[in-house]
């Protein structure tokens, strides 16, 4: 602790339940330590799990425990300062079956462990929904990002650590059997309604189709008692997966497509460098909230500017993942020899994805941003001219310092005017980005000009005012969400300036795609 400058840590077997040898130590300054557990320590040396929490400040005693766990696997654990609801600490278990969290329970308790039966006592959820407010859709986006690290698990417990303020949340561990939440239905939305943790399961499991289970071989019928259940192959891939997609992993687009809204939000000139510094150091909150893991992927652009980029997209081909493939794709046209579309891939007949998505009975709406998509001639309307419904009005182009707030504004009011079965596509080219963005810098001026600063500060902007978006795209069911650049843009970088170049920093590409779900 001492060298990894840590005054408080979790101190956990690498393989235990209900807090089974957990230890929360805490040191101070002058040196006195103190160990909240559930370990019992006899006089002999013995040790043995308790429902009553104790507490030790001998240090040759905590030192004695922690030597006797430590033969069975020990790791240390960052205590991460949590939220609190009334007057005592709080975190959530939250259950996420088959891909979705259906189900959410609020742990509350005036020691360092929640564990119910340890003390703990269940809080109230509606107060907690109340306190993270727009947060809360994240919260249970980033459980379902934890359980999709297991595919082959249907049902796991993720216990989620809220920071002061209810408003960033942390993944404390998965838990494999964390589905013992008695009395407990499933949340608004969830589609497990009505329905405790097991019967959600079993829900999920009638779902499933034949071959996600194996089939177990007709046995001998002199088999001996004992031995009727067969031995698993070593090499064999868990069987079961859920059927929901996963948001961290490849979605099955024919599932996706046709059940949920979809979004894709092209982040104009967006560079990779500044849209992974800018995550890291906390300055994207919103974004990062919905990253998995809250990171951006580096993929290389289809194109080097914008009309070359979109074209590609809009026919498929988004950016690829920056290591060698080949890399299934997520939508493709059909064609014979395609060497990345694969069976989770929506394949449409049409010449490009959004007559495609037409003609699965989507609305397609096209909000514009730069110049290729402003409609005042004819190359200006050839991108929009793929939409059932296109937008542009000077106050959404790259001059506009609010060109974001107007684009997500008009966004807002073509989500409002649809009828709550209409599926929508929408497209929406954000600007801000793009040059000129000297504006978005308190302090810098025009005669200044752009530089990555600015840039920086306009994709903070961006930022500030996308929540809105994922909400808006959010309020009638759940989304699909792809948010990517489209081509980076250079600032001098090894002296070339602007794009429709060969460079690194524009052909390398921050993306992410995630789900964003109900908000109603």
């Amino acid at each position: 602790m001492a060298e990894a400058a840590l005054r408080r840590v979790f101190v956990k077997l690498a393989h235990g339940s209900s807090a089974s040898g957990v230890l929360a130590v805490e040191t101070t300054a002058s040196g006195r330590i103190r160990a909240t557990t559930s370990v019992e320590r006899t006089a002999d040396g013995d040790l043995h799990n308790s429902l009553r929490i104790r507490r030790y400040t001998d240090e040759a005693q905590i030192a004695a425990i922690v030597d006797t766990l430590a033969p069975d696997g020990l790791h240390i654990e960052r205590w991460l300062p949590k939220a609190s609801l009334g007057s005592r600490s709080a975190d959530l278990r939250v259950v996420v079956v088959a891909g979705r969290a259906t189900h959410a329970v609020v742990r509350t308790s005036r020691s360092p462990l929640t564990n119910l039966h340890l003390g703990g006592a269940r809080g109230d959820l509606a107060a907690v929904r109340a306190l993270a407010g727009d947060r809360w859709t994240e919260a249970l986006s980033i459980s379902e990002r934890a359980a999709a690290c297991f595919p082959g698990t249907l049902c796991v417990g993720v216990d989620l650590l809220p920071a002061i303020g209810w408003r960033r949340f942390a993944v404390g561990e998965v838990n494999a059997f964390g589905d013992l939440l008695p009395r407990l239905t499933g949340l608004p939305g969830s589609g497990a309604e009505g329905l405790d943790t097991y019967a959600a399961q079993v829900a999920a499991l009638r779902s499933l189709s034949p071959e996600h289970f194996p089939v177990r071989p007709a046995l001998p019928p002199d088999t001996p008692p004992g031995q009727h259940m067969p031995q698993p192959d070593p090499g064999r891939t868990p069987a079961l997966t859920p059927s929901a997609p996963e948001p961290a992993g490849t979605p099955d687009m024919n599932e996706v497509v046709g059940r949920d809204d979809l979004l894709l939000l092209t982040l104009d000139t967006l560079r990779h460098d500044v849209a992974v510094e800018l995550a890291a150091a906390g300055r994207l909150p919103n974004l990062a909230a919905h990253l998995p893991g809250g990171t951006w992927e580096r993929r290389h652009a289809p194109g080097n500017f914008t009309y070359a980029s979109h074209q590609a997209m809009f026919a498929g081909f988004l950016p690829t993942p920056a290591t060698p493939g080949p890399h299934p794709r997520l939508f493709a046209a059909r064609f014979a020899g395609s060497e990345t579309t694969a069976d989770r891939t929506f394949v449409f007949d049409t010449p490009d994805l959004v007559s495609g998505l037409a003609a699965r009975g989507y609305r397609t709406v096209c909000v514009g941003g730069v110049g290729f998509f402003n409609k005042q001639g004819a190359l200006g309307s050839v991108l929009p001219g793929l939409f059932q419904e296109s937008h542009w009005e000077p106050e959404f182009g790259v001059a506009s310092p609010t060109s974001f707030e107007a684009q997500v504004a008009r966004a807002e009011k073509v989500v409002a005017g649809l009828p709550a079965e209409q599926r929508l596509f929408l497209f929406l080219n954000v600007s801000a980005l793009h040059q000129p963005n000297w504006f978005h810098l308190p302090g810098a001026t025009r005669e200044a000009g752009d530089s990555r600063a600015t840039h920086a500060a306009a994709l903070e902007y961006v930022d500030a005012h996308v929540g809105r978006l994922f909400r808006a795209m959010s309020s009638r069911r759940r989304c699909f969400a792809i948010v990517c650049s489209d081509h980076g843009t250079a600032y001098g970088d090894d002296g070339y300036t602007g794009h429709r170049l060969g460079h690194d920093c524009v052909w390398t590409v921050p993306y992410s795609h995630f789900f964003l779900e109900p908000t109603v």
